[in-house]
């Protein structure tokens, strides 16, 4: 391993099984080469947060390159060191052609995760809980909040 310096994995689909988690060989490897001094990264369209709460929980502590590649953290809930928003003005055109269009949707800015409606609820507010917001700072905003 002394030439790998960093392995870097998509999440959904990838790294993550169908029931959300790593499988025990995975992340014993993993571990093992994070203790050998590899950078393990994890890259996905999820936000960082989410990302870095699965991290966290393995054990990993690379960087989380997060939201389609929009945002990066140093490390899982660390800080963020690069990020690329869409300009407020095209973000507020697109949720309103979304809302002209009744469609259901999620918007994704740092720390904060917008519904279409109040029903919508994403699927970390539901898996992580409270702990979302006490250690990853995410916000949830539903319908017309």
């Amino acid at each position: 391993m002394a030439d790998i310096r960093m392995i870097a994995m998509d999440m959904d689909g990838t790294l993550l099984n169908d029931a959300g988690g790593i499988s025990p060989d995975n992340v014993s490897a993993l571990l093992k080469a994070q203790e050998k001094g590899v950078i393990i990264a994890g890259a996905s369209g999820r936000f960082p947060s989410n990302v870095s709460l699965i991290f966290k929980d393995y054990g990993f502590n690379g960087p989380i390159v997060g939201t389609n590649g929009a945002e990066i953290m140093n490390r899982p809930l660390g800080r963020m060191i690069f990020t690329k928003p869409m300009a407020p003005a095209a973000a507020r055109a697109v949720q309103e052609i979304l809302e002209e269009h009744r469609a259901e949707y999620f918007m994704f800015s740092p720390y904060l995760v917008t519904t279409s409606s109040p029903n919508a609820i994403h699927h970390t507010e539901l898996s992580f809980g409270r702990r979302i917001l006490d250690e990853g700072g995410v916000h949830y905003a539903h319908g017309p909040q």
